[in-house]
């Protein structure tokens, strides 16, 4: 057979032969990163790929004999000259050849088909990390498919870098669940990628079983911090659209340190009296867009941490919860600075903050700048809007200092609605770097039926932010700043009275 072949350098066999030369080739090289390689007696999708190939060169070989010495004699008529049947015999190869490619380019992977049970008691861990494996390893777009079950996994992390850089992970409403706290020890997430590229998570839930973890912690017993249900680190090009997050024992969803990702119709859910359950923590990352998301839980909906550069959060529903918070900043005396920030049209119901900066009151080269807060409705929030750069929640061993962490460029822009307490809009700045550049238009906020009161403190105008937005005793509690003073907030449609007042001069 193989003479043959070599017989027959021309025709059909020579290019078969040399794609099964080339492919076998492959196949046995040594630290190959093929996935046929990696999952071939594990995966049973692969085994039928497997199958298929095989037919196919079998077909080959059979369908391509040394030449017959006593070749027939050819037929006058050029039709007959090479029958149909052997027509059809010698494309047999080439059909076998393209599904298996096809199979090769589409081929999705199903962790049950590496062993997940998906009864919500047995470990699935390694299951879903061979998934991941097989589909780091290929150079073709993959999807890893996750049956509508109910799977227990331990702390998973999901490393990269990977050869493919489109890999999706699609949870037909499937159900992650995470071990209990003891079983966690120490560790800082749950779910985690790292150094991972176009990775995407479609649909399903992650439950991360926090409530024996809180429980814990309210009975004041020495427990560990918690772990995080879902964090991305040192990662690019991600994206994460309609999971659902349950019960986190820490953060919900963590972007650290990455570039480029997307986080579109997420829903989170916690009681409000989860401690430290923040929505989504985005920190030391660029580029990274909030859209068309639900947040319930007991701490921020969505906390920003230093490091972070152009971030948009658009269409966000926050409540209950502690608001979306910038900080807390100045814990560490070496921070990235935080600048172009964007919250537009968000809905706050019952939290206790809507949109504030937050800072502990140490030395600290940190700043931020360039945020803008526009189209904000109000429900019944205890601080609609507060700049709070004496932050101490819990009022024990606090710095008693100044803050070092620089704030300038931030505008309110249409914010309405009604505040829970009788102050609606308080600005407690620093004393050794006060606030700069503050705008405000068109705010419009009541309490009990009455225009909500104001607090300014070290607030500074700017002359590129010449603009006094409020009435005229939003005005003197600016220039009354430098010192601390209070005044009723009343609401007005960008109204610009007294610059020299409004600078603080």
């Amino acid at each position: 057979m193989e003479q043959g072949l070599r017989n027959n350098d021309n025709g059909p066999g020579s290019l078969f032969r040399s794609l099964y030369e080339n492919e076998m080739a492959q196949w046995t090289r040594p630290n190959s990163n093929f996935v046929f390689r990696t999952v071939s007696f594990e995966h049973q999708p692969l085994k039928l790929l497997h199958a298929i190939r095989r037919i196919s060169w079998l077909t080959i070989f059979s369908s391509h004999q040394p030449p017959n010495p006593d070749p027939p004699k050819k037929s006058s008529n050029p039709i007959n000259s090479y029958p149909m049947e052997k027509t059809i015999i010698s494309l047999l190869p080439l059909l076998f050849f393209l599904i298996s490619l096809f199979l090769l380019v589409n081929g999705d992977l199903n962790v049950a088909d590496f062993g997940a049970k998906g009864d919500g008691k047995t470990d699935a861990s390694e299951s879903f990390l061979k998934a991941w494996s097989a589909a780091c390893a290929s150079r073709a777009p993959t999807i890893i498919v996750v049956p509508r079950k109910r799977y227990l996994l331990g702390p998973v992390v999901f490393q990269g870098p990977c050869e493919n850089s489109a890999i999706t992970i699609r949870m037909d409403d499937a159900i992650l669940v995470a071990p209990n706290y003891q079983k966690m020890g120490t560790l800082d997430s749950w779910l985690m990628f790292t150094g991972v590229q176009g990775v995407s998570i479609v649909g399903g839930y992650v439950d991360g079983q926090g409530s024996s973890l809180w429980a814990c912690k309210t009975s004041g017993k020495n427990c560990p911090y918690g772990a995080s249900s879902l964090a991305f680190y040192g990662s690019k090009d991600v994206v994460i659209n309609g999971l659902t997050s349950l019960n986190s024992k820490l953060y919900h969803i963590v972007i650290h340190s990455s570039n480029n990702v997307t986080l579109q119709g997420v829903t989170i859910h916690a009681p409000e009296e989860s401690p430290n359950t923040d929505g989504i923590h985005v920190q030391s990352s660029t580029d990274v867009r909030i859209f068309s998301t639900g947040i319930k839980t007991g701490d921020d909906c969505i906390s920003i941490g230093p490091g972070t550069r152009n971030l948009l959060i658009q269409r966000v529903a926050c409540g209950p919860g502690h608001g979306i918070s910038i900080g807390s900043l100045g814990k560490d005396s070496q921070e990235e600075g935080i600048q172009n920030i964007t919250v537009k049209t968000v809905v706050f119901t019952g939290t206790q903050n809507g949109l504030r900066i937050k800072s502990w009151a140490r030395p600290n080269y940190g700043f931020v700048k360039g945020v803008l807060f526009e189209q904000a409705v109000m429900q019944k929030v205890s601080n609609p809007i507060i700049i709070d750069q004496n932050y101490c929640p819990s009022n024990e061993n606090c710095p008693n200092k100044s803050s070092g962490i620089q704030i300038s460029q931030v505008t309110y822009k249409n914010i309405k609605g009604t505040s829970a307490t009788a102050v609606g809009m308080k600005f407690d700045c620093s004393a050794s770097y006060p606030c700069r550049g503050i705008l405000l238009q068109d705010i419009q906020l009541t309490y009990q039926d009455q225009f909500a009161e104001s607090y300014c403190k070290n607030v500074k105008g700017s002359k590129f932010f010449a603009n006094c937005d409020l009435a005229e005793n939003l005005v003197m509690c600016l220039y009354l700043s430098q010192g601390g003073g209070s005044s009723t907030l009343i609401s007005s449609n960008l109204m610009i009275i007294n610059y020299s007042l409004c600078l603080g001069f």
